[in-house]
């Protein structure tokens, strides 16, 4: 009787992205830190959430968005609750826009996952300008500059993405 409260497939989805949130996570904080071209760092966990938002739908891209901005600021020093914030919404963006507005195609997808770089760079830059708002030129170069450098390892997730979304699902 308990175990019919539980729907086992959504559950074992959930677990999977989970895992696969924690292995983009260590690919992006360990292994790919000390890589930097430029002087920029990749930032690609907005990718992997455009793409479960793109496959999943609006609410478990936000659902998805708010675990990984969780362990993002608990990762990150200098945030404290600002990827707990902008994570959900790039989710659920990326998965209304994709119900409502473009295809699920890996092209869209591109597209999807560039823009979400670009707005969390840009709300990243924020602090910055507060402080110095003659920097605004070099923060937008720098923002352009973490997509370009992003974007190789964001055309790589869509593909894990798909084939949990197909094989689990619910």
């Amino acid at each position: 009787m308990f175990v019919d409260l539980f729907h086992t497939k959504k559950l074992r989805l959930a677990f999977v992205y989970i895992l696969f949130l924690m292995l983009v996570l260590f690919l992006q904080d360990t292994v790919l830190a000390r890589m930097t071209v430029f002087g920029v760092k990749m930032m690609f966990i907005p990718a992997a959430i455009a793409a479960v938002g793109v496959h999943e739908g609006g609410f478990r891209g936000g659902l998805f968005g708010l675990l990984a901005g969780f362990l993002c600021d608990m990762t990150f020093t200098e945030n404290t609750v600002l990827f707990t914030l902008l994570f959900p919404a790039i989710g659920f963006a990326a998965g209304m826009a994709a119900d409502f507005m473009m295809n699920r195609s890996y092209i869209a997808y591109l597209f999807t996952a560039a823009a979400c770089i670009v707005v969390t760079g840009c709300i990243q830059m924020i602090r910055v300008l507060v402080l110095q708002p003659s920097a605004v030129f070099y923060c937008l170069l720098i923002v352009v500059a973490q997509m370009l450098v992003s974007m190789p390892m964001a055309a790589v997730l869509y593909f894990p993405v798909e084939q949990i979304a197909s094989r689990f699902e619910a």
